[in-house]
């Protein structure tokens, strides 16, 4: 184990019962502060962008509560640990669950593509440039299977080729928006995947605000592997 510290995938299969699979991380090192845009900011992302992030659920286990982002016109990608040993998902669109066909998933980089009808909803835009150190960021999805829940934080380095921020999530947020700032709007720049932990007398416990994201370049690889272009 390096440094003590673990990385919990954040999925939450009930509301009291969240997923525990791990793999090792360490905490970053200092970096010191870029200004980014200083004169265009974004305030809490609106009704918009947080409509396109959605609810997503595991049919296999009757449960399996994450999150997904409408990534492409009846397109959601999710973290592939949350349909973990499923054929499909749902997905909550509108007022109601809707089946949806799983047309691709990579455990490794812990991305997965859904296809369902995602009615009007609008596709979230991916980021076209990279995080600097300290930039914020608003991580949005769905923790504990309860309500929507968007939570600020900052940006500290690309670790194991994730996106290392102190934004607070917890059990369900996986699948979820990483969302900052470019030119005033809101762009996805990761989907969340997990949290550091460390262990006491043999039990993760969870550290407030360090979480880990799948970075955009990441994401739009998955993508164009599928034949989507971003």
């Amino acid at each position: 184990m390096v440094g003590g510290l673990l990385l919990i995938a954040a999925c939450a299969e009930s509301r009291i019962k969240p997923d525990a699979s791990a793999l090792v991380t360490t905490e970053p090192a200092s970096t010191s502060h870029v200004p980014v845009y200083p004169h265009i900011r974004c305030n809490n992302p609106g009704f918009n962008t947080l409509d396109s992030i959605v609810r997503v659920a595991n049919v296999s286990t009757g449960g399996g509560d994450g999150s997904g982002i409408v990534i492409a016109p009846n397109l959601v990608l999710t973290a592939a640990h949350v349909l973990e040993d499923s054929q499909i998902g749902l997905v909550y669109i509108g007022s109601q669950y809707k089946e949806a066909t799983i047309i691709g998933s990579d455990p490794y980089s812990d991305l997965a593509l859904l296809m369902v009808g995602t009615e009007n909803l609008q596709p979230i835009q991916i980021s076209d440039r990279g995080l600097v150190s300290n930039e914020s960021v608003w991580a949005v999805g769905f923790p504990l299977a309860l309500d929507q829940a968007t939570t600020e934080g900052e940006f500290f380095r690309y670790r194991n080729g994730g996106l290392l921020t102190s934004a607070d999530i917890d059990a369900g947020s996986s699948g979820g928006g990483l969302l900052h700032c470019e030119h005033g709007k809101f762009k996805l720049a990761g989907m969340i995947r997990s949290y550091l932990a460390r262990y006491n007398q043999g039990h993760p416990i969870a550290i407030p605000n360090r979480s880990i994201s799948v970075p955009a370049n990441a994401i739009e690889a998955f993508m164009s592997l599928h034949g989507v272009s971003l």
